[in-house]
């Protein structure tokens, strides 16, 4: 038998042997929460009583963890305002929030919503505050004209220094590796101006003189903060600086041929430092394939489609940068369409002899200035005459329109006409468009159904819908569908079924911009799988273009879609316990037609039930009187009409809901021998008056992720109630190994729904169970943890050494005293292990440390007001006592976050021996110890803490050290069955 195989041993039997008790009633309640910053936050900080802000810096990661309270568990949903609006998709139901990288538009209020259907919902909020620091920009500018070649000594100059950062960024100026200040030096002014969008700061040299022509540097910082490192950039002043000379050899309008290889010439002539050249193409970028060389932008093969405004940005930091622009036009004839206007003096329609008609055609051309028309008559040109009126630009419709009109129609006049439209240059083809003048040219029209029968098609089908349509030239026909608030919406925009048309329209045309859906020259508007959501009033109207110019024609017709019972529930679980009667009820939404004809109710192939339905309701039942053993399964009810049947199924099962896992423990770890605990499982059962009496629970434990599970059956002494808290202890784990809980019901029905769960190993302790003595011994430190402010710069954390160790580092760690100093360090406190803070290099003053410790219950089997005593050793380390070393502060905090200061020393002091600090306090619940260690600005200083106790009472001041020792005895006898060395904590705090 293997090491794992008899560690399990004991935790079965006492799985086997355990039994589950009802400690508590009425545990159900109301979601809390609180929000932690943890990850790459700088720090948190707390401002006023509520507002909570969390500093991140730029491209770090952010974890913000909504530590939740309440029973059932609640269920957490993050949100945010302000800044940008995205959270990742996978975070925002977790109680973990982790961002990765933070960026500035991150930045905002971010809040925790935790419901558990119990009260109100627990909301919580935090500031996020990204920081960074942008690198500088560095221009040179004069103070009169910029249009000068040169700078001259004569003239004023202005270096303007801007950034983006958060916080506000600090400027300093530098010539050469001076500083410069405008109290020493009359011939220079720095100041910041009114009104700017960055962190500007602005260095003005008046009248240069011959030192002003030198290498400035501008250092930009944020005094560090979240170690952000100082930025610098630097500008050489010479008499030869002058802004970009730019020669520019192309016009405002450039238009090319499609398929040419085109170059954008933007040349350099002149200016100091060189300048660099970009291009931007604002509306839609640099097309792909583009080449950049000297300045120069070639498109290889231009596209209509790479049309635009070109912008040539050249810049050396001197003046303001110089842009040229070009609007390149490529060439561009499409989409042909025509209209014939009957006389516009009569009110018939129609085309006769002896009447006015006008022919227009339009295209899209680009430049329109290049664009010409030509009217042939069967294949022969047309000249304009008192009869044939030629409009090259028809100003009675939009731009890039030719029409010609007909004055006193002859049947000499019927015939073929060509529009033909074409531009200047060869490389693009002419477009054509033919129109037929006849006597059987006329007018549209509709003719609606004598019936007015609608079309009626089962769901899933095809289904047609015709408009019978006549004219020549045959008419375009638009489908619209009239929606609720009787406006039509045409289904060139959208179709019948949301915001893409679900029709196939048969030989669509090509329309202004491309094909037009919706539209087509049969009048059929076609589904391929109709569906409920398409029925409606659909009505066809004849179009404008391709046709004649005169008032649309439109008809209207009904698609009704036939389908089966729309029910609920489709699926459903009843839970129900043997003897007791269940009714199921499969409800109708909606049909087409909504007459039920008849349904029937099945189970295990066999009908139960089975009519006509004639409820109003349109609802259908079945009711057990008494469920049995052989009634539990799957039942079907099914509801049919005309056009088909909808089915309702419900699964009877007298299986349990599964438990529901309490959370809010406190102190659910107890440590039974140095490498074992044991963990206080507590839970309540959902619903547990809806199945058959719970008689056990069944318990599955094992290793996360590993092996085999360990099931054991957990009995009962009582009847479950909803809101029973039930424990239980799973005892012989290993410290400090994490393992995965299943626990279900059984009933005699069988084994319930199963709830997952893990727990960890954490150090827990109750001081009304036994008093409480850390010394600081082992190296898990008594399940105390560090935290500290983030610098990168320096090493500001707690460290755990043995004293001896301290010894041997009397030249590094303990270098600043003196050799007597070192010996009474050493032997004012006998024995045990060190936790110091290192501190002997770059550090800030004020930065803070805290040692944690873990929870420690003082609720169970004690009234919430009892007093307790809490007492340690404390010693202060200095080289100067009049120089400020630190500030040890005692905190206790409870589960909500909130901190009551306990004790706190001063700034200075010279007594290097151990006191005794004991002090009372009374807590309302679990609560942690929070020492808080505050860097001063001596030059060497340490804070030392040891032997913490907690003991139930109140302290007696006059004989503290007394009750240390009390403690010390109460834990001897522990001490000699473990070998754990005594520790101190000592908080070392060192400023250059």
């Amino acid at each position: 038998m293997d090491a794992s195989q008899s560690a399990w041993q004991p935790l079965l039997l006492l799985l086997l042997l355990g039994e589950a008790t009802a400690v508590s009633h009425g545990v159900y309640a109301p979601a809390g929460a609180y929000i932690e910053a943890t990850g790459g936050a700088c720090f948190v900080r707390k401002d006023g009583v509520t507002e909570r802000a969390c500093v991140v810096r730029e491209g770090d990661a952010l974890r913000l963890n909504c530590i939740i309270s309440g029973h059932p568990r609640p269920k957490v949903r993050w949100t945010k305002t302000a800044g940008s609006s995205s959270i990742p998709e996978v975070s925002v139901h977790k109680e973990m929030l982790y961002i990765s990288p933070m960026l500035r538009t991150h930045g905002g209020r971010y809040y925790c919503r935790a419901y558990n259907a119990i009260g109100v919902p627990a909301i919580r909020s935090i500031r996020v505050d990204v920081y960074y620091l942008d690198p500088p920009v560095l221009t040179v500018h004069q103070s009169v004209v910029e249009t000068k070649e040169y700078f001259y000594a004569e003239r004023t100059v202005f270096l303007r220094c801007s950034t983006m950062a958060n916080p506000h960024a600090r400027h300093s100026w530098w010539r050469n590796h001076e500083v410069l200040s405008a109290a020493t030096d009359d011939g220079l002014a720095i100041y910041e101006p009114l009104f700017s969008e960055a962190d500007v700061n602005i260095l003005k040299l008046k009248n240069l003189r011959h030192q002003d022509f030198a290498n400035y540097s501008c250092r930009v910082s944020v005094c560090g903060v979240c170690g952000i490192p100082d930025a610098t950039i630097s500008f050489l002043l010479s008499t030869t600086t002058g802004p970009p000379l730019v020669y520019w050899p192309l016009p405002e309008q450039m238009v090319v041929d499609p398929g040419t290889r085109v170059v954008l010439p933007c040349v350099v002539i002149g200016g100091d430092p060189s300048p660099s050249v970009s291009w931007d193409r604002p509306s839609a970028g640099l097309p792909p394939g583009h080449i950049l060389s000297g300045g120069n932008l070639t498109l290889p093969l231009v596209q209509p489609h790479h049309a635009g405004s070109y912008h040539c940005l050249v810049e050396n930091g001197v003046g303001e940068p110089q842009t040229r622009t070009v609007q390149l036009v490529v060439r561009l004839l499409t989409n042909g369409r025509f209209w014939i206007t009957p006389d516009p003096y009569h009110d018939d329609d129609n085309i006769k002899i002896g009447r006015e008609v006008k022919i227009s055609c339009r295209v899209e051309a680009l430049p329109p200035k290049e664009l010409s028309f030509a009217w042939f008559k069967n294949g022969h040109l047309l000249a304009a005459s008192d009869r044939m009126i030629i409009s090259e630009k028809d100003t009675d419709f939009a731009p890039g329109t030719s029409s010609l009109d007909i004055i006193d129609l002859m049947y000499t006049d019927f015939g073929t006409y060509t529009c033909a439209a074409r531009l200047r240059s060869k490389q693009v083809a002419p477009l054509s468009i033919d129109v037929n003048i006849s006597e059987n040219t006329v007018p549209p029209s509709i003719i609606e159904p004598s019936d007015d029968s609608p079309v009626v098609v089962q769901e899933g089908s095809e289904a047609e819908l015709q408009c019978l349509v006549y004219g020549k030239p045959k008419p375009l026909v638009l489908w619209s569908r009239s929606s609720q608030s009787g406006a039509d919406r045409w289904l060139e925009d959208a179709g019948p079924s949301g915001t893409s048309l679900n029709a196939d329209v048969v030989e669509p045309v090509a329309g202004p911009m491309g094909p037009w859906p919706g539209e087509g020259e049969n009048g059929v508007l076609r589904f391929p799988n109709v569906s409920h959501k398409d029925a409606g009033v659909y009505t066809c109207r004849t179009s404008h273009y391709n046709g004649f110019n005169v008032r649309p024609r439109q008809a209207q017709t009904h698609l009704i879609v036939l389908y089966p019972p729309m029910v609920e529930p489709k699926f459903a679980t009843v839970r129900h316990g043997a003897g007791r009667g269940v009714m199921m009820e499969c409800r109708v939404l909606q049909a087409n037609p909504s007459r039920i004809l008849a349904f029937e109710w099945h189970f295990r192939g066999k009908v139960l039930s089975a009519g006509r339905l004639e409820s109003p309701g349109y609802v259908s039942s079945h009711r057990l009187p008494a469920v049995a053993a052989d009634d539990y399964g799957q039942y079907t009810c099914t509801l049919q009409n005309e056009a088909g049947a909808g089915t309702c199924v419900f699964h009877l099962t007298g299986r349990a809901l599964p438990p529901e896992f309490y959370f809010d423990t406190p102190s659910p770890v107890r440590v039974q021998r140095p490498w074992l605990y044991s963990y206080l499982l507590q839970w309540t059962q959902s619903s547990p008056e809806a199945v058959d009496v719970i008689t056990a629970y069944h318990l599955e434990v094992r290793l996360v992720d590993e092996g085999a599970w360990h099931s054991a059956t957990v009995p009962l002494s009582g009847v479950v109630r909803s809101g029973d808290l039930f424990s239980h202890s799973i005892s012989e784990l290993i410290v400090p190994l994490a393992y995965d809980i299943r626990l279900s019901a059984l009933t005699r029905f069988g084994l319930g729904e199963t709830a997952t769960r893990r727990i960890y190993y954490t150090d827990v302790i109750n001081p009304q169970q036994g008093d409480i003595f850390c010394g600081f011994e082992d190296n898990k430190m008594c399940g105390f943890t560090q935290y500290a402010t983030r610098n990168t710069t320096t090493n500001f954390s707690w460290v755990q050494l043995p004293v001896a160790q301290t010894n041997k580092g009397a030249q590094g760690h303990n270098s600043g005293l003196m050799a007597e100093e070192k010996e009474q360090f050493l032997w004012t406190h006998p024995r045990g292990q060190a936790v110091f803070i290192e501190a002997t290099g770059k550090g800030h003053p004020w930065e803070r440390a805290w040692l944690i410790s873990p929870v420690y219950n003082s609720t169970r089997h004690v009234s919430h007001t009892s007093t307790l005593c809490l007492s340690f050793f404390f010693q202060r380390q200095s080289k100067n006592p009049a120089v400020p070393v630190g500030v040890l502060r005692l905190r206790v905090r409870s589960l909500s976050r909130r901190d009551v200061l306990l004790w706190s020393s001063g700034l200075r002091g010279e007594d290097s021996r151990w006191q005794p600090i004991s002090v009372s306090f009374t807590p309302r619940g679990p609560f942690r110890l929070v020492f808080e260690a505050v860097r001063g600005s001596g030059t060497f200083g340490r804070l030392l803490v040891d032997d913490v106790s907690i003991m139930e009472g109140l302290c007696h001041h006059a004989a503290s050290g007394a009750v240390i020792s009390t403690a010390r005895s109460r834990v001897a006898a522990a001490r000699s069955r473990m070998t754990i060395l005594l520790p101190v904590v000592i908080v070392s705090f060192t400023q250059r």
